[in-house]
């Protein structure tokens, strides 16, 4: 009867994606709530149901049920993909993105992801369990095979609408219908609306192009901080005795200009003028921006050396002073950052790369940086200085393809990129992971003597995971750790650590040596937190060690993504310049550059200079963001101020407005500098 078929079927259809979505919600998120299941619940009735009145049509019951397992299979199986992502690094990859990523995964992690399915097969088989029972109860023809009428399949379809209007209304009902409509990020698109739906809004707003209004800010200073004020000349009062005869006076010193991070481009003609629509929006929304000016830290290591590392998930909690002196002596002894954060862009390493020597929010996961490739990244450190003729090279102590970096990173402004097979196999051991200490060696002499110098390394010893059995830094430095208090596993994290120190040990003294580290500059940055600390059976941990090394649990984003930047010289010692505001990797090249005395535009980064008098506004992928004023997490909707500030409910409201729309075209700039060759447009196209 047309009852059973419909029943049986539809019901397998929805049961699998209900009971797919439900594990995802319940082990992926932390902000779980009532009104937030809902929401995926809803979604997912409307989608499935919807899929369910499309196959109805098929005339064919044989074949109407193949596809029906078929669809539900192939949903089952990316379910099955992503949980062991997340489970793996924290962070859900959309389809395109897993298959970019497949042929690097297969290189470095064929073992850690085959641990990860035997460690959840429990959950793969509850998650296949709907299937199973379907194609039983197929073979055994306990499906009846008569239909009389097409109408089942309109019924399906007004129910599945009937759902999607009830998420709508608990997402208006939530606050987060505004949210919804913008949304374009895969990882929290799953987290909030269910994986059918981030396949979906995946598909539907996959390009990152948008145009965007130009932005005005008008606020009190209590939002924002005031901008310093333009010198003036002193006015002189002269009494009516003293003018009866003339006086000699020393004229006023004429003021000196103020100077600004400017392109000198005028943004406004340029929209005037432009015919693309999207670039013409983001002309506007440039003009409509004012660049920082110069401050009293411009230009204080100009024509310096500069060396910027990228360390495999490093941490503040690593920098342990007994165990790390030099590292130690560089973090606290150069510009100490109170508050840097590091955010998990999802994608793991390429992203943490992009947004540390780019200064964009990576949009589209890895595929950020393949976009790049063809693209004029005109303000990169590399790409500047090597405009001022430095010597320029990359280093990785890994496969120099591995994210297809030697396609890329060329042309973010290094001459040349060398890693193992194709250089740095002479010098070093072949394992995992490799030693960045044997990095540095080998090395260093390539460009000692090649004043001035513009080195990048991408370093892997501190890579997961650890164990002394599995990571060859834990077991060579573990002798180092052993006596330390605390779990084994938090021990292998600061012995793979340590390779990185005695790295750091040996460049310091090898320039020290070759009379070049008092001008030279070091910037070290993390690409990410230590996700190889998760519970998660992927990396062997049986639970959350990333817990343990914080002291405390990494709850939310805000939590979880606190580390370390450095940037040291020797000259920095004597300053004692620490900065306790908000500041995360967006802002590392707009501060090198003015540190450097670069000619750059502020405008066209999305971070800022810490020194400038720019507010500190950082943010995340899901757009929560933190300034001095206060955090908001956009997963709960909550907003908690800093210590010592107070606002009435008004004041509340305008302020998470305002830095909801100024996060809201950063994060649209970041994406359209790169999907549309912004810098390109403006500075001539890269040849070939």
């Amino acid at each position: 009867m047309v009852k059973n078929i419909i029943s049986k079927t539809t019901a397998y259809i929805v049961c699998s994606f209900v009971l797919n979505e439900s594990i995802l919600y319940f082990t992926g998120n932390n902000d779980k709530s009532f009104a937030g299941y809902l929401i995926v619940l809803f979604f997912t009735l409307f989608a499935s149901l919807l899929i369910s009145g499309i196959l109805w049509l098929i005339r064919k019951l044989n074949i109407y049920r193949a596809l029906a397992v078929a669809v539900t299979l192939i949903f089952s199986f990316i379910t099955c993909a992503e949980f062991c992502i997340n489970n793996s690094f924290g962070f859900y990859l959309s389809v395109r993105d897993m298959l970019q990523t497949a042929g690097n995964a297969a290189v470095g992690f064929t073992d850690n992801f085959s641990d990860s399915v035997k460690g959840n097969l429990h959950i793969f088989y509850i998650i296949l369990c709907p299937t199973i029972i379907y194609i039983y109860a197929w073979i055994k023809k306990m499906v009846n095979d008569k239909r009389k009428s097409n109408m089942p399949c309109f019924l399906l379809a007004a129910a599945s609408f009937l759902c999607l209007a009830l998420s709508l209304i608990v997402l208006a009902v939530s606050g987060k219908f505004g949210i919804y409509r913008e949304e374009t990020n895969f990882d929290t698109s799953v987290r909030n609306y269910g994986l059918i739906s981030a396949l979906r809004i995946n598909v539907l707003r996959s390009e990152n192009t948008v145009e965007m209004e130009p932005v005005v800010l008008e606020q009190d200073e209590f939002f924002l901080p005031t901008p310093t004020p333009t010198p003036t000349v002193a006015e002189t009062t002269v009494s009516s005795e003293e003018t009866e005869a003339p006086v000699e006076t020393t004229p006023s010193p004429t003021p000196t200009p103020i100077q600004y991070h400017d392109c000198g481009l005028d943004f406004d003609g340029l929209a005037e003028n432009e015919s693309n629509s999207v670039i013409k929006s983001m002309d506007s929304y440039v003009a409509s921006l004012t660049p920082a000016p110069y401050n009293e830290y411009t230009g204080i290591f100009e024509g310096y050396n500069l060396i910027f590392i990228t360390a495999e998930a490093f941490s503040r909690e690593a920098i342990i002073p007994e165990l790390m002196p030099t590292l130690n002596e560089m973090y606290q002894e150069g510009i100490h950052f109170e508050n840097y954060y590091q955010p998990a862009w999802g994608g793991s390493t390429s992203t943490g790369e992009f947004s540390n020597l780019i200064g964009l929010m990576p949009t589209d996961c890895v595929n950020s940086m393949m976009r790049t490739r063809y693209d004029n990244m005109y303000y990169t450190l590399g790409n500047q200085l090597r405009r001022l003729n430095y010597f320029s090279a990359g280093y990785h102590n890994n496969d120099y393809k591995y994210y297809n970096r030697h396609q890329t990173h060329c042309n973010l402004g290094y001459d040349t990129w060398t890693g193992y097979w194709n250089g740095l196999e002479e010098g070093l051991t072949l394992q995992w992971p490799e030693s960045d200490l044997e990095m540095i060696d080998y090395t260093v002499p390539m460009y000692v003597d090649k004043e001035p110098f513009s080195i990048y390394y991408m370093s892997v010893s501190g890579h997961c995971t650890y164990h002394k059995g599995s990571n060859a830094m834990a077991a060579k430095n573990f002798e180092y750790v052993e006596d330390m208090d605390c779990s084994n596993t938090i021990k292998c994290y600061y012995a793979a650590n340590l390779e990185f120190e005695f790295a750091m040990e040996s460049l310091v003294k090898q320039l020290d040596e070759a009379g070049v580290l008092e001008h030279t500059l070091i910037v070290i940055a993390p690409d990410h937190y230590p996700y190889g600390l998760d519970n998660s059976s992927t990396w062997g941990n049986t639970k959350d060690y990333l817990s343990e090394l914080y002291g405390y649990s990494a709850s939310d984003c805000f939590l979880r993504d606190h580390s370390a930047l450095i940037i040291w010289t020797p000259a920095l010692e004597d300053m004692d310049i620490t900065i306790s505001d908000p500041v995360f990797s967006l802002d590392i090249v707009p501060t090198v550059s003015n540190l450097m005395g670069l000619d750059y535009d502020s405008r066209l980064l999305v971070g800022r200079d810490v020194f400038s008098d720019d507010a500190p506004i950082i943010f995340w992928p899901n757009k929560s963001w933190m300034t001095n004023i206060g955090s908001y997490n956009t997963s709960s909707g909550k907003f908690s101020f800093a210590e010592g500030i107070e606002m009435d409910d008004e004041q509340k409201k305008s302020y998470i407005d305002t830095i909801n729309s100024i996060v809201k075209s950063r994060i649209s700039f970041s994406g359209n500098v790169v999907y549309n060759d912004y810098y390109g447009a403006l500075f001539g196209k890269i040849e070939g």
